[in-house]
């Protein structure tokens, strides 16, 4: 196989956004030998300046953020996609890339707001549906909770569980608006 198929394969890989493994597919494909094709693609690459190398990576980095200094989070975001397209990087590589500037240049860039993590409490889905339900129609029976269910399209296998959460609800406040599902079990001696 001749460099200059090497050369055309990898560049019209490039040209059409392939990822890595698919050129590198594609070259193994015209009886490159597996543990050639790396060196092969990197060879390529270099010599066609296909990708810049860490060190000129960092170079243009630098005369690309000279005298850049963010004021939020989102500006080093919208900043990391702008390199990104413009090194012919990935998004979270232009990110990666600006930290590194800002570290080798003693800049703190903005740290994003921590939004706070409140735990989700109670349920969701199908047994919050039938607990809303449950909640505005108090007296309902087993009945008209299947009639709801079938109603709105859920399987009555909910029913059971969402009147017992109703019953423990109202057994734990002292009310006895809704029916028991079940009745008491007797302790045993």
């Amino acid at each position: 196989m001749s460099e200059q198929t090497h050369i055309d394969i990898v560049t019209a890989g490039f040209d059409n956004e392939k990822s890595d493994d698919e050129i590198l597919r594609e070259l193994f494909e015209t009886g490159i030998p597996f543990n050639e094709l790396r060196t092969i693609f990197n060879e390529v690459v270099k010599s066609q300046g296909l990708r810049l190398s860490a060190s000129e990576r960092k170079e243009k980095t630098a005369e690309i953020l000279e005298g850049w200094n963010p004021e939020t989070s989102e500006e080093v975001s919208e900043k990391a996609v702008s390199l990104a397209s413009t090194l012919k990087l990935t998004e979270p590589k232009g990110l990666t890339a600006i930290r590194a500037w800002a570290k080798a240049n003693d800049i703190e860039l903005p740290k994003p707001e921590r939004k706070p993590k409140v735990p989700k409490l109670g349920f969701g889905g199908h047994i919050r549906t039938l607990l809303d339900f449950l909640k505005e129609n108090r007296q309902a029976s087993r009945d008209d909770v299947n009639a709801y269910c079938e109603q709105n399209e859920i399987s009555p296998k909910y029913t059971s569980v969402a009147l017992n959460v109703m019953a423990f609800a109202d057994e734990l406040y002292g009310t006895d608006e809704v029916a028991k599902e079940a009745p008491k079990k007797k302790a045993r001696k």
